[in-house]
């Protein structure tokens, strides 16, 4: 059993893919732990494909027959996973992995370690334009007084690096349905009302190179996954 299990789903990524496996297998192979690293390809019409196997075995990839959105690509790779502490990012890395050592060490005492960019120490190293920021702020808001009590203090539940200890993810993953960026706020809805331990961890935004949400259209779909959760949160589908 590795020690630590990397997931990073992939659409479209093909400019980007080489530098970023590069990148992660340099990262880990610097690291004392066993680990696996995992892509899952999310039904890429590019060259992503292609140039994951060129890859292999030195990471392991997963190809889906077409795109299923971010979280049944998340879902579907952690549950191919071994590893002991399970984390999940984005294919750019924007807040490098250093970041996931620290959360790891959380693990050893907590059930989830997720990021959080309202953290007083987190930061951005790069620009981010206004709409995005707003987008991140309503959804923040808004997320945050539908779901959460305030004496749980999840206010992001969108950063991209996640991880949580294999027991965890065997009682979560069962439970989540939502296929594309609500996934994230799924997961730590269950998370909270199985009562497991979230640490949040500072971060720094480093690259933004790379996404594949339209603002826009990924809204609507967002609101739509918005009303599903809280409709089987009524109905008690989280424990």
């Amino acid at each position: 059993m590795p020690e630590l299990s990397l997931v990073i789903p992939v659409y479209n990524g093909a400019p980007i893919l080489e530098q970023s496996i590069a990148y992660a297998c340099g990262w880990l192979k610097n690291r004392s732990a066993d680990w696996e690293l995992i892509f899952v390809n999310d039904g890429s019409a590019d060259e992503t494909a292609q140039i994951l196997k060129r890859h292999e075995p030195a990471i392991r990839s997963i190809h889906l027959p077409e795109n299923r959105g971010k979280g049944f690509a998340v879902r579907h790779g952690l549950e191919h996973t071994k590893g002991k502490y399970l984390f999940f990012t984005d294919v750019d890395f924007p807040y490098g992995l250093d970041v996931i050592a620290e959360a790891a060490a959380l693990l050893k005492t907590c059930e989830l370690a997720v990021g959080d960019r309202h953290q007083s120490a987190s930061r951005y190293e790069v620009r981010v334009n206004l709409a995005r920021r707003a987008l991140s702020w309503a959804t923040s808001t808004v997320v945050t007084r539908l779901f959460f009590p305030r004496a749980l203090d999840i206010k992001d539940t969108q950063c991209g690096m996640k991880g949580m200890t294999r027991q965890a993810a065997q009682r979560l993953l069962p439970l989540l349905s939502v296929d594309r960026f609500a996934f994230d706020i799924e997961l730590l809805l269950a998370a909270a009302l199985q009562n497991l331990k979230i640490a949040r961890v500072p971060v720094v935004l480093r690259e933004n190179r790379t996404s594949s949400v339209r603002l826009f259209a990924d809204s609507a779909g967002a609101l739509r996954d918005l009303i599903a959760i809280k409709w089987r949160q009524i109905r008690g589908c989280y424990g």
